[in-house]
């Protein structure tokens, strides 16, 4: 695995070959079974809630289990990117986009070549999104062997709490939030609240 970008003791990007027409082992095919934990979906749904205007929300994830999303109804509360288990989000919806104040990253920041270059020129006001953070100083990757979300080619992100703010504040946001909204069931995965400056 090759490192493209790293601060001492905050954060490493690395660029593991990564090829676009393989199917990854990826957490769409094989989520744990703590993810698919209502409390998940509540903590995601009381924080968008808590933190932004749901009906002016954009989700850019969607995943296997959106909160937003009631299979009873088939409604959504807000509109998102393309997913294969909601019809009417088959098709990217790019002024939803553009329109929205609130960007929702549950889950999908850590997967970005350049997470620092897509946060500079989002045009949302607010940024939602859940990572995982790792829990000591990070200063390589063999410190990442047998960690939980250490998924070589798939995560390109690996940060400490202080690593995503810097990323943060790099990219001409603030933190607004930061805390462990999933957890439990999940571990180690922040649920971070960011506004422009």
């Amino acid at each position: 695995m090759q490192i493209y970008n790293q601060k001492k003791d905050s954060y490493i990007q690395a660029w593991d070959l990564y090829d676009p027409h393989k199917r990854y082992n990826t957490e769409y095919d094989n989520r744990p079974l703590d993810y698919f934990d209502d409390r998940v979906t509540k903590a995601r749904k009381n924080l968008v809630i808590n933190k932004c205007d749901i009906k002016n929300s954009f989700d850019y994830g969607c995943g296997m289990k959106p909160f937003h999303y009631n299979q009873e109804t088939g409604e959504s509360l807000c509109k998102g990117l393309w997913d294969k288990y909601v019809p009417k989000f088959q098709k990217f919806d790019s002024q939803a986009f553009f329109n929205s104040s609130t960007l929702l990253l549950f889950d999908v920041i850590e997967h970005f070549y350049d997470p620092q270059s897509f946060l500079l020129t989002l045009p949302q006001k607010c940024v939602i999104m859940t990572l995982p953070i790792f829990p000591e100083k990070l200063n390589n990757l063999e410190q990442l062997d047998g960690w939980k979300h250490y998924k070589r080619g798939e995560h390109l992100l690996y940060t400490t709490e202080d690593g995503i703010i810097d990323i943060i504040e790099e990219s001409g946001w603030e933190l607004d939030y930061l805390g462990y909204d999933e957890c439990p069931p999940r571990e180690n995965i922040a649920s971070i609240v960011i506004r422009r400056k």
